[in-house]
């Protein structure tokens, strides 16, 4: 799991800070498109 060991981030009320890197892709929709599927509303 992406957030193994960061549970308190994923839990409800979580009103911290968080900041993640990554490494580009071939241009920035590919390479910003990894959260899409933990992303919601």
């Amino acid at each position: 799991m992406m957030l193994n060991g960061l549970e308190p981030v994923a839990q409800p009320g979580y009103g911290g800070w968080m900041g993640c890197e990554y490494k580009p892709s071939a241009n920035t929709n590919a390479g910003l498109g990894w959260p899409q599927p933990y992303l919601t509303g």
